[in-house]
């Protein structure tokens, strides 16, 4: 005899399952207040264009089940977002109930990168491993400063050795404040002078490099139609009245750009200072995007 809820419940653990994409032990848990972690970023030379890969998402919990929902914006490859579409015309509106629900579909902006890491005080276990590590704002304009702004003479392509020529990353998780909702800061993450790695030899190397992780493929691309269908059934849903906070999955990074579209006040968020490290989307873009949008209506 057939167990169709046996089935019907395998189907949907599955499911919740696949949208919890950022665990797993080949994730660095970076959200640890008071841990250091001592590594270096690695080249992906198979896919060198997308050593860091940036990418869009929006995130929220379900107003049916309250299973997190995860979306890849298609802004990441060029694509127009109907999530994207919802929360922007919601906040630019005048319903203050839309403007309001708005935030919590807002875009999200992230970087993943390969992490070697050399000591992790927290987590030992993860000393002499790769992992895939996912950041913000704080820490990725620590990483355009070391190899395209002004550090760039300094480190530059240092920051992708794992020689003795070859410069690490210190992350520094510490709290923002003494308050209860504080939350993990990074700004006195470092990358460090040239230095050896113990035990490192040209052969590990080559190892090390053959099995980084190709970041741009862990993500699927859906269409307009299916990304605009999940968020009419798991947001717009009239089962439930007020939504729920968002499915932050920036839990292990810094949220300094995790703020509303549009929103130039700092008390809505959870921007740490200073308040420039957490500059909102402008106004000339939001305008733009309002005109392109109202083509596809």
């Amino acid at each position: 005899m057939i167990d169709y809820d046996k089935i019907m419940n395998t189907i949907v653990t599955a499911g919740k399952k696949k949208k919890d994409i950022f665990s797993g032990d080949d994730y660095l848990k970076t959200n640890d207040i008071g841990n250091t972690i001592v590594g270096r970023f690695l080249p992906n030379l198979k896919d060198v264009e997308n050593t860091v890969y940036e990418y869009f998402h929006h995130g929220w919990k379900s107003k049916l089940d309250t299973s997190g929902i995860f979306q890849l914006c298609p802004n990441t490859y060029g694509g127009k977002c109907p999530t994207c579409k919802a929360s922007i015309t919601g906040w630019k509106g005048a319903d203050p109930v839309a403007k309001e629900q708005s935030k919590y579909i807002r875009r999200r902006q992230n970087w993943l990168a390969n992490f070697y890491v050399i000591e992790d005080k927290k987590h030992p276990e993860n000393n002499g491993k790769t992992k895939k590590i996912r950041f913000g704002k704080q820490i990725n304009d620590k990483y355009k400063l070391a190899t395209e702004g002004e550090d760039a003479a300094v480190y530059g392509s240092r920051i992708l050795r794992l020689d003795d020529q070859g410069c690490n990353f210190r992350i520094r998780c510490e709290q923002n404040s003494e308050s209860k909702e504080a939350w993990p800061t990074y700004t006195n993450s470092t990358f460090l002078p040239p230095s050896e790695i113990a035990g490192m030899t040209d052969e590990k190397i080559e190892e090390i490099l053959e099995k980084v992780i190709d970041l741009k493929g862990l993500f699927e691309s859906r269409t307009f139609e299916v990304l605009e269908t999940e968020l009419n059934k798991h947001f717009f849903s009239n089962d439930v009245g007020t939504p729920s906070q968002p499915q932050v999955e920036s839990a292990e990074i810094d949220n300094s750009d995790d703020i509303p579209m549009g929103d130039a006040t700092q008390s809505e968020t959870k921007a740490p200072e200073p308040a420039k490290a957490a500059e909102p989307e402008g106004e000339v873009d939001l305008d733009a995007m309002l005109e392109e949008l109202k083509g596809d209506a």
